[in-house]
């Protein structure tokens, strides 16, 4: 190594055509890059939440969370498993490895979780789904000089166009009052 140093302190011409190699290298390369303003992040979690009104808790975690916890340990795919115990609601996370169908594990995990028959009769039914994950990329505001429902009918249409876009997976409507 302290070879090449010296030759290269030898040999300024070198150097610098080492440099411009390296430079115009990394401007051939600038084409290839992937570039995303909001890359696109798979979902790898599935989350089981149970409600169980007016039970504080630890009575949530003793009842709800331990159960749902100790049935989907077991699945093919899991590699760890959170869960959060609060007043009325018990929510417990499963997080899935790479390359496993997160659809697949869904059902089982649905399986594994109707197979409970110890959860309070109080408690609602357990609701079992992917978590995905949206972020917020663009913000349009509808405005214009007419009664509420055309408005809303407007914004509607605006939604569902944005929508039909390519590259668009989901555009939602906020702010709106129901009829």
């Amino acid at each position: 190594m302290k070879g090449m140093v010296n030759w290269f302190a030898r040999n300024p011409v070198a150097a610098n055509l080492m440099m411009i190699a390296i430079i115009f290298g990394g401007f051939m390369s600038l084409s290839n890059l992937n570039r995303e303003i909001m890359p696109s992040m798979p979902a790898k979690f599935i989350e089981v939440s149970v409600a169980y009104l007016g039970a504080d808790p630890v009575e949530v975690e003793d009842r709800i969370s331990i159960r749902v916890e100790e049935a989907i340990q077991e699945v093919e795919g899991i590699i760890n498993i959170n869960s959060i115990a609060s007043q009325g609601l018990g929510v417990v996370r499963a997080e899935i490895l790479a390359g496993y169908d997160l659809q697949k594990v869904l059902n089982e995990i649905k399986v594994q979780v109707d197979a409970i028959n110890t959860f309070p009769q109080e408690g609602e039914r357990p609701n079992v789904k992917i978590i995905k994950f949206k972020e917020r990329v663009i913000q349009v505001a509808v405005l214009a000089d007419t009664d509420e429902k055309s408005l809303k009918v407007i914004a509607q249409r605006v939604r569902d166009d944005l929508a039909a876009l390519p590259g668009v997976d989901f555009a939602e409507m906020k702010g709106d009052r129901r009829y």
